[in-house]
């Protein structure tokens, strides 16, 4: 949302406090300066923002940390876990990625809904992906009637200046013109 936000979440919030005769004590509200203030306030809005957005389970994982960035650490490694569970989830995904085929029965439309969930999977641990790869991946995982249509696009399209999307707006139209 913005900078200050992601700041408090990375940068752990901490109290003011004061050092006085060699003893640690919270520093008075009142005698806070701007940045203080300022940063209290933010990282409130964080937790509540947080704690909005969060189902019922989650909220209750989260609702005893006492800043947005032990909330989004308890997230992240609730939902992340460690590099090692990482690494194995985004080998999981991709074995699927790697195999993945059309289903006789399945439509170009339905195809790219199952892809598109893997992609995600793999974007979301960390695996990026440029057009040409997701074009060359979308072609090879036709079958063997499609190929007639993939040589085409092949010859006519740079598939590193092809959007995923207008490559499966081809592919839909040609479904289309088939089906009839």
């Amino acid at each position: 949302m913005d900078f200050d936000i992601w700041y408090i979440i990375a940068k752990r919030y901490k109290i003011p406090i004061i050092i006085k005769e060699n003893e640690v004590l919270v520093k008075e509200k009142k005698n806070w300066d701007e940045n203080e203030k300022k940063n209290f306030t933010t990282n409130a809005k964080v937790m509540n923002t947080l704690f909005c957005v969060l189902d019922r389970n989650e909220f209750n994982r989260v609702f005893i940390c006492k800043t947005a960035q032990s909330i989004w650490r308890t997230l992240e490694v609730t939902h992340e876990s460690t590099n090692k569970v990482k690494d194995t989830k985004l080998n999981m995904f991709k074995h699927k990625y790697e195999l993945f085929m059309i289903k006789p029965s399945e439509s170009i439309n339905e195809m790219y809904t199952h892809f598109t969930n893997i992609i995600s999977g793999m974007i979301s641990l960390g695996k990026s992906f440029n057009n040409k790869t997701l074009a060359k991946k979308t072609l090879r995982i036709l079958s063997k009637s499609w190929a007639p249509k993939v040589t085409v696009i092949q010859e006519v399209k740079d598939l590193s200046k092809v959007s995923i999307e207008e490559l499966l707006r081809s592919l839909m139209t040609y479904e289309t013109t088939q089906k009839k």
